[in-house]
């Protein structure tokens, strides 16, 4: 059944939603193509008494958010409860629209394992193979534990390239690949959606500008011929 909803009766609930994060540049990918004239197909809501909980379309609800739409088509859903709803979500997620982070793939084997669910079980859900999700599990709650999982490199140029691969090496950042990746962070810049109060990001922020001293470009003037 498809509703017209206030954006605010749509609730994002961390019980029933696996995305840990907005993915701000999908948003304003999304966002721009709403200015100019795109139509989205609906969200997708569960409806639990007279609440409504978000399954599917957080980048396309954000986008609904910044283009100042104080409503939303949605297509909702009856009859599941929360945690019926989270594996919903989880289905609709994993195979389209912006790829899973691997630190929100760790937290949904996580979730499902304390449901007592089977690894043949999590397999058929996330996607990776039934033996290799505990060993996959340990090796981010590892990272997290001694802080290097906060902003891994390779799933950041991951999620901004919006390729969807297991492992970045030079071959695949093609030029085009490039072009992607430089855009994404001047979108950040330029809507001001970079984490100020980040010390890390910060920081990385004033490499970056020293890194990019060598690439500094001489506006070209073309001379008009006589």
């Amino acid at each position: 059944m498809n509703k017209i909803l206030q954006i605010g009766q749509v609730e994002l609930d961390k019980e029933t939603y696996p995305r840990l994060v907005v993915d701000w540049v999908t948003s304003a990918r999304y966002y721009n193509a709403l200015r100019s004239g795109a139509v989205f197909p609906p969200i997708v809501v569960a409806q639990i008494d007279k609440k409504y909980y978000l399954v599917d379309g957080m980048h396309r609800l954000k986008a609904h958010q910044g283009n100042k739409e104080t409503h939303i088509q949605c297509e909702v859903l009856k009859g599941l409860d929360k945690k019926q709803i989270f594996l919903e979500a989880v289905k609709r997620n994993i195979t389209h629209g912006r790829q899973f982070s691997t630190q929100e793939v760790t937290g949904i084997c996580i979730t499902l394992d304390n449901w007592k669910m089977s690894q043949e079980e999590i397999s058929e859900i996330v996607r990776i193979p039934a033996l290799e999700i505990k060993p996959f599990v340990a090796k981010r709650m590892t990272r997290t534990m001694q802080g290097t999982e906060d902003i891994p490199l390779k799933a950041s140029v991951k999620n901004l390239a919006g390729i969807i691969v297991e492992k970045l090496d030079q071959k695949s950042l093609t030029g085009s690949t490039q072009v992607r990746l430089i855009d994404s962070l001047c979108v950040l810049i330029k809507e001001d959606w970079i984490d100020k109060g980040n010390e890390t990001i910060l920081k990385k922020l004033n490499k970056l500008y020293q890194l990019l001293e060598p690439y500094k470009i001489v506006k070209v003037v073309r001379i008009k011929k006589k």
